[in-house]
């Protein structure tokens, strides 16, 4: 097997839900043998580190609405997941970080 190059991206310390980098060969293993993989919650584009994690060469696509964290990568989708410009079945795997959940609880105020 011929290794794949390495890709590498900056990103920003200051995203509020951004992906834990131990995380990610363990997705890149759960997601095996996908080769169509999304992350709906984009962020800036960490789930693109999948690839170097992966023994084949995958599709990955990462979809963000805000589009201040867009700009991180070229490769990101600026769009909203509720109408999302793939159709249905487009992928084999759907990643995202676990603390994207836990950011929509930050502006929610639960009454007893």
């Amino acid at each position: 097997m011929i290794p794949l190059p390495m890709q590498t991206t900056i990103y920003p310390a200051e995203h509020p839900a951004k992906f834990s980098d131990p995380l990610i060969p363990v997705m890149a293993e759960m997601v095996q043998p996908a080769t169509r993989i999304l992350d709906p919650f984009g962020g800036t584009g960490k789930v693109y580190l999948l690839q170097n994690h992966l023994p084949y060469q995958a599709e990955i696509s990462a979809l963000e609405i805000e589009p201040e964290w867009c700009a991180y990568d070229e490769r990101i989708t600026c769009g909203d997941i509720l109408s999302p410009p793939w159709g249905p079945n487009s992928f084999d795997a759907i990643v995202t970080s676990p603390t994207y959940g836990n950011r929509m609880a930050d502006h929610f105020k639960a009454s007893n």
